[in-house]
């Protein structure tokens, strides 16, 4: 890892662990691209309470399930419970794919309470 990249994982952790300061716990929505599993990881190194990674298959192919599924399988490796969520259909744009997503993060979060 070069001087730099070390650099910005640890500012990364830092952020993560003061944003999680003070709580319970946390649900981390985390869609499978570079820049949710990158949070999922400082996270994990960072967190002193539980963490639950909900991870949402917008239903739109199999990009999206694997996605939903690679975030659920390294939370897993990361020893973090992990909830995926599967859209009954694909939305038709993108506020509908934005609700579904919102509906499923909402009801992980009532579940941890």
């Amino acid at each position: 890892m070069s001087e730099a990249t070390g650099a910005t994982t640890r500012r990364i952790e830092r952020e993560v662990a003061r944003a999680l300061r003070g709580r319970r716990g946390a649900v981390l929505a985390v869609s499978g691209g570079i820049d949710s599993m990158v949070l999922l990881e400082a996270a994990a190194r960072a967190a002193d309470r539980p963490l639950r990674v909900a991870a949402f298959d917008h239903a739109t192919g199999a990009h999206a399930a694997a996605a939903a599924e690679l975030a659920a399988s390294r939370a897993a490796e990361l020893g973090l419970e992990a909830v995926v969520g599967r859209a009954a259909a694909p939305a038709s744009d993108e506020a509908g794919l934005r609700a579904a997503r919102w509906r499923f993060l909402r009801d992980v979060s009532r579940a941890a309470d």
